[in-house]
């Protein structure tokens, strides 16, 4: 259905999951991401927007910014960068990760998050 960077790679069963949609729930908006066209067209949405994803400094920007100093109290510059790559540009992927690793302090921490991103996703 989706992968850890927030992502969805195949069509949502909406019913499946509780969210209203159809003729009895018109005043309903979906927002949906994802980097297939496909998956849109499957699961045959009424209007599609095609966003840029931030280039490697924009997302090193808004990702260093959203974890406060953490990063230098743990020494985990070069990691921060690293995570910040692999997440693809995507803005709320980014502004996620980032409010999640804020708070961590402990260096073993950020290698396991860069190694849970480096994993290849599921087929």
């Amino acid at each position: 259905m989706g992968n850890e960077k927030g992502d969805a790679y195949t069509k949502i069963d909406l019913d499946a999951i509780g969210i209203p949609h159809g003729a009895d729930h018109m005043g309903c908006k979906i927002i949906l991401t994802t980097l297939s066209m496909d998956v849109c067209r499957d699961m045959k949405t009424n209007q599609e927007f095609k966003l840029n994803v931030l280039n490697e400094e924009e997302a090193w920007l808004m990702y260093s910014q959203n974890i406060s100093n953490v990063i230098d109290s743990v020494g985990a510059r070069v990691l921060a960068r690293e995570v910040a790559k692999e997440l693809g540009g995507l803005p709320l992927a980014i502004k996620t990760l980032a409010t999640f690793m804020r708070r961590k302090t402990r260096i073993e921490l950020w290698m396991n998050a860069l190694c849970e991103l480096q994993k290849p996703a599921p087929v």
